[in-house]
């Protein structure tokens, strides 16, 4: 009797932690949270101030086709070139159509307690039932009939050419107009990713391109639904968090920026995340959006740098960030 009385009043101590818990922290929080976007909405609908670049005004454009006949991952992954991925924490490969990260397993997680079951995937490309990716993109405000490479673009990459810790791999696109892009991807033992692009300009012009790198996914996945744990759109702008769920950005059909110098943005699962990381001295815009395409819910956060970058006429400029996967 005295063990079902000290139960019963532990059931009541727990609950009443609980709702204490959410009443005066957990609440004030989310009430604070939401007058943080409502404000940062206000401001992404100002007018631009001047000084403020054209990328400041870009709405990214999703890449490819969702709209498809979707087919087993397994053939999907088969249909374009690739480059493998094999580190003591993730294997997969870099799709060369697109340059796009795409195809992604973690090694040291499986799908139930059983050692023989599936490891985690993480990425899959478009064209399957649950899109997610990540990617690398340039844009060019200022030049519009520069042709720059999209998710359609067929990279090149030295034949044999593996992603481990040790061997980074270079891949190059030319425009056939006097302009190469060169972009060199290296990976740590871990789950972190480093790009660093590079603009060959062999023309008498200069040019400026503004970077963007992003996280991509087609379909709303389940989450658990529970009030303490996020799942969803997150980022970190001039050192504050950031969480949006998607239903809200669903049900508002809305776009979230935030402008920030540094910080980090990303999709994250119960268990696992995929973000971007620019530069932490660099001016971003961090976007949040939602779009229907084909049928399916699309959401994507975005890093825009908002200072382009000065390829000289016959000169040579680059830019690094990072994907965390």
């Amino acid at each position: 009797m005295t063990d079902s009385k000290n139960f019963i009043i532990a059931i009541i101590l727990s609950s009443l932690i609980i709702f204490g818990w959410q009443y005066f922290y957990a609440g004030p929080q989310l009430d604070e949270q939401r007058k943080a976007q409502e404000q940062t909405q206000q401001q992404s609908e100002a007018p631009a101030q001047p000084g403020v670049p054209p990328q400041a005004g870009v709405t990214p454009q999703l890449p490819g086709s969702v709209t498809a006949v979707q087919q087993p991952r397994e053939q999907v992954v088969q249909t374009s070139p690739r480059v493998e991925i094999d580190t003591p924490s993730l294997s997969g490969s870099i799709n060369l159509k697109g340059a796009q990260l795409d195809d992604l397993h973690l090694k040291r997680y499986r799908g139930t307690v059983d050692r023989n079951s599936p490891t985690i995937t993480l990425l899959s490309p478009l064209g399957t039932d649950q899109p997610y990716l990540a990617e690398n993109v340039w844009t060019a405000p200022g030049h519009a009939s520069l042709k720059l490479p999209n998710s359609e673009t067929l990279w090149s990459v030295e034949e044999g050419a593996k992603l481990t810790p040790q061997t980074p791999v270079h891949l190059s696109y030319d425009n056939g107009e006097g302009v190469v892009f060169h972009k060199t991807v290296a990976v740590d033992p871990n789950y972190m990713f480093t790009i660093t692009q590079e603009v060959e300009n062999n023309t008498p012009q200069p040019l400026t391109l503004f970077p963007y790198s992003r996280v991509v996914r087609v379909g709303q996945p389940k989450t658990a639904n529970f009030y303490i744990l996020h799942e969803g759109l997150l980022g970190v702008f001039d050192g504050k968090l950031n969480e949006v769920d998607y239903d809200d950005l669903k049900e508002e059909q809305n776009t979230i920026k935030t402008p920030s110098t540094g910080g980090w943005l990303g999709i994250t699962d119960k268990y696992w995340a995929v973000a971007v990381i620019p530069g932490q001295s660099i001016a971003i815009e961090g976007f949040f959006g939602y779009e229907p395409r084909g049928g399916k819910d699309t959401f994507q956060a975005v890093s825009m740098a908002q200072q382009g970058v000065a390829v000289p006429a016959n000169g040579r400029a680059s830019f690094e960030d990072r994907i965390f996967a």
